[in-house]
């Protein structure tokens, strides 16, 4: 009777280690999840979802018609050669502007800037200010060692050399709720070029007409 006993207490001992080691185990899979979130939620709130999309090949083109719809460009800036030096130079100005100096020049965007802003215009001013976008990246091709070295003799120009560049492939549905011009789908292609880990547009080279429906 005592050896039967024994022998019970003795799974009950076994069953119940077995239960601590799984409820540990258990805790700390949930604390290790908890810190991930924790993490993920840190990164993505304090630019890490930016960071991610800079790195992404089709960004630099479907940042430019997304900004249709928000009327800003600051972001796009971001993804055009010397759009951060524009913005920079935007700022200093109101900075003068706001210290009550007089006759501040007006800010002259470089050709590289005023493309993007030119195309961008033209946009707004087709579809006005409510506007929904709807963009597809229909492919992605990676150029190749002589498309690559013909785009950095261009970008030699711009003191600039890029590792990669991709033609990129795209559709667009815009949709105007205040203008003449209500829906209107695009197909477009353009080249973006990684310098220094981030994706720009290669000037010149985002290109789109309407699609006859």
């Amino acid at each position: 009777m005592n050896d039967s006993i024994e022998r019970r207490l003795e799974k009950m001992n076994q069953a119940e280690i077995r239960k601590e080691k799984t409820d540990k185990i258990s805790k700390i899979v949930l604390d290790v999840i908890a810190v991930l979130v924790l993490v993920a939620v840190i990164f993505w709130g304090f630019g890490g979802a930016d960071w991610v999309f800079r790195k992404t090949p089709d960004k630099p083109v479907s940042e430019f018609f997304y900004s249709l719809t928000t009327g800003e460009t600051d972001k796009l800036m971001g993804y055009v050669i010397g759009g951060d030096e524009y913005l920079k130079a935007l700022e200093e100005r109101e900075k003068r502007i706001a210290k009550g100096e007089k006759d501040v020049p007006e800010v002259i965007p470089s050709a590289t800037v005023a493309e993007v802003l030119g195309k961008y215009s033209v946009l707004r001013t087709d579809f006005g200010s409510k506007v929904t976008v709807l963009y597809k990246k229909e492919a992605k091709e990676n150029c190749t060692e002589d498309q690559l070295a013909d785009i950095n003799q261009q970008l030699k120009e711009y003191q600039l050399e890029c590792d990669k560049a991709c033609q990129i492939s795209f559709s667009v549905r815009i949709s105007g709720k205040e203008t003449i011009t209500k829906n209107e789908v695009l197909d477009g292609t353009a080249i973006t070029v990684r310098i220094d880990g981030r994706w720009i547009l290669m000037p010149g080279s985002l290109e789109y007409s309407e699609v006859q429906q």
